[in-house]
């Protein structure tokens, strides 16, 4: 969007329709009339939004559950946590992605009783939560 002067800073809005994942730099180019080319700071938006490619079934669940995770790259390390409603940690795994569809048993216990659990699933510098209600 052009300038809109408020109390003499000029304000700048930029979209980017089709951004990237992974990290972005942006930076805008000023044109001014009568005056040199010059350039604003350098912007960097990391873009990592796994939360569309989780999908957790059944859910309820009784006695087993699977979470199947989408990749868009071979290799990337994930660790699934199994969160009590306490917030205690029962269980974590680490697994390896491939590019596609991973499902991934989830390792829940007899033990346990029925409730509401969080499923974490952390990436990188990514961690998502999906709720698991257990019904027993």
């Amino acid at each position: 969007l052009p300038a809109s002067p408020v109390s003499g800073i000029n304000k700048y809005a930029f979209g980017d329709n089709d951004p990237h994942k992974g990290t972005s730099y942006y930076r805008l180019k000023f044109n001014e009339s009568g005056k040199l080319t010059s350039y604003s700071n350098i912007e960097t938006v990391r873009i990592a939004d796994l939360s569309a490619s989780l999908n957790l079934f059944p859910n309820p669940a009784v006695d087993q559950a699977s979470i199947v995770i989408s990749s868009t790259v071979n290799g990337q390390a994930a660790d699934i946590r199994i969160i009590n409603a306490q917030g205690k940690r029962l269980s974590s795994q680490k697994v390896t992605l491939t590019r596609g569809s991973n499902t991934v048993s989830l390792p829940i216990q007899a033990i346990w009783p029925r409730g509401m659990y969080i499923v974490q699933v952390v990436t990188g510098e990514e961690t998502i939560n999906r709720k698991l209600i257990l019904q027993r």
